[in-house]
């Protein structure tokens, strides 16, 4: 599914993470009783892959005027977003050098995908690709993940703050 979802969209090709992407969507399709032929899953689950990588394309794309992806600006978002709700702890991340570029980019590459388990997972993409604002409803919930570990990264500095945000799974 991958290789051909990257030779029919070379303009994004493949991109480290899609496969976490994946992984649920193949989950819900070979799990799903209402499929009677076995060999339409497959089939199935790439046309939901290329269709949820279709509302994700802002999050890949640079264009000669604007060198940023569109994650970088959801990053950018993210730390506007967690310095609203949270000055004190957002003082303290920059002041430790912990961005959310640092920590945040495979959230919102893999869609959260690696930080839950599969049914987590689920419910937290049932309300984000239901919902057109998708991009703000998973700030809130980037940021509500930042905010979960508040007491632990105020304690402490760069290295182990950025292994807590990167592991949140095996930590919570």
């Amino acid at each position: 599914i991958l290789f051909v979802f990257a030779k029919l969209n070379p303009d994004i090709g493949y991109v480290q993470g899609m496969n976490e992407i994946l992984a649920p969507i193949i989950y819900v399709c070979s799990s799903n009783p209402a499929i009677i032929w076995a060999s339409e899953v497959e089939a199935d689950a790439y046309h939901l892959f290329a269709t949820v990588m279709a509302s994700l394309q802002v999050l890949y794309a640079r264009t000669p005027e604007n060198p940023l992806s569109g994650a970088d600006l959801q990053m950018a978002r993210l730390a506007k977003l967690l310095r609203q709700h949270d000055a004190a702890l957002w003082q303290h991340l920059n002041f430790v050098g912990l961005t959310p570029d640092l920590y945040s980019f495979q959230w919102y590459m893999t869609l959260l995908a690696r930080e839950f388990s599969m049914p987590d997972t689920l419910r937290v993409w049932d309300t984000l690709l239901a919902d057109p604002k998708r991009f703000s409803f998973l700030h809130y919930v980037n940021c509500a993940l930042v905010r979960s570990q508040r007491a632990f990264l105020l304690l402490h500095g760069f290295t182990t703050g950025l292994k807590k945000l990167q592991n949140l799974q095996s930590s919570d």
